[in-house]
Order: structure tokens, then sequence, then C-alpha cells
């Protein structure tokens, strides 16, 4: 969900400034939140698209999400004033406007109508991610990797509401988001697909 639904764009502007917001852009692969970093600012995507991971105990990446335009991350670290348990990697060329989430919380003093819409967002940005996270909890508790795949798909078969629909990552994102390496899950695909349960080319899939 955009935190700025239901504002306008010279309010937008507006708030930005209001809110001190801090615009940066990042090439692609390079690191724009640190595992462990203080984190006190929500990142606002105005281009481009992000990777939020974080480092097994093992030193393996596990991949927790990803923000695309018009999305954000960090909210829930930037309100606890916590340290991040994950880093942000930017996925391609981006362009990220970091906004002060006490600038958010607290009383405006130039008593911007839209804060409270923002805060509204926000909330309802939070609730939505956390129904996401729950999802992936549901995924990574399935006993075989057969399930855990068929229930991926599933879920992206819902979402599309298409008999034939695409998958927004690569092998080895899969791989990574479930927890496993690519061979692993390329066999498990290959298994599946030989077995008539699904049918796939590159990222087109079909439940059968």
């Amino acid at each position: 969900m955009n935190i700025f639904k239901g504002i306008k764009e010279d309010e937008i502007k507006h708030l930005l400034d209001c809110t001190n917001a801090v615009t940066k852009s990042f090439k692609k692969n390079e690191i724009i939140i640190h595992q462990g970093q203080k984190i006190n600012s929500i990142g606002y995507i105005i281009k481009g698209c992000v990777k939020i991971s974080r480092t097994n105990f093992d030193g393996s990446e596990i991949t927790v999400a990803y923000a695309q335009k018009d999305e954000t991350f960090a909210e829930t670290f930037a309100l606890a004033n916590k340290q991040s348990i994950v880093y942000v990697t930017a996925k391609e060329d981006s362009c990220i406007s970091f906004i002060n989430v006490n600038k958010i919380i607290s009383t405006c003093p130039k008593n911007c109508t839209f804060h409270k819409k923002i805060l509204e967002n926000l909330l309802r940005t939070i609730s939505s991610k956390n129904l996401v996270l729950q999802e992936k909890i549901e995924i990574l508790s399935q006993k075989t990797l057969k399930d855990k795949i068929l229930l991926l798909l599933q879920k992206y078969k819902q979402e599309t509401n298409k008999e034939i629909f695409k998958l927004p990552f690569s092998r080895e994102e899969i791989a990574t988001y479930l927890g496993v390496n690519r061979t692993a899950l390329s066999r498990e695909l290959s298994k599946l697909k030989s077995e008539g349960i699904i049918d796939f080319e590159k990222n087109l899939f079909k439940i059968k």
C-alpha cells in the first residue's frame, strides 16, 4: 500500500519537506540498510526495487521480502527505534526517500491536515505486511519442499486469479525464499512437472 494514498501531489511535496525527508539514489546491489543498523526513518521507494534479506546462522541468505515503487520498508524498526535484523539491498538502480518516523507520529506544529492520513496509511501498510509475513511462515512451516512449493504457487495463483500465472522471482530467488538450494528446488519442480501436478515454462506456472 502507498503511504501517500489519498494525499494530493502538492501535499506530498509539502509533507516530505515537513518531515525533513532525505532522498538518495542507489546502484543495483548496493546496500541500503545494514543488518544491525539503528533505524529511525521509513524508506519510501520513488523508483526501483529493493530486496529485504537476513543472514542465517550458517551464513546463508534468507530473502524476507521485496518492495517496489511506491512501497515502503523498515517501518517496524523505525517505529520501534530498534536495530534492523535484516539488510536491504537495491535489486536494481533505485531512488529512495527516507522519512523520519518521529515527524510522522508527532503532532505537526504547522497543523498539516494530511498527517493523520499518512499515519492511517502507515498503520494499514504494517498490518498488510504482517499478513504477508504470516503467509510466509505458513509456507515455510510445511514439512516437505513439495508442499512448500505448491503452497507458494497456490498463493500466486489466487493473487493473479489466472490459470497460468507468473512468479516475479528468479529460480535463485525462489530457492532463497524457501530456504533451499537451487539444485533441490529445480529437482523438485521437475518432479512435480513429470508427475503432472504442475506445468511451467521459465517463470510461467500452471497448477493442474
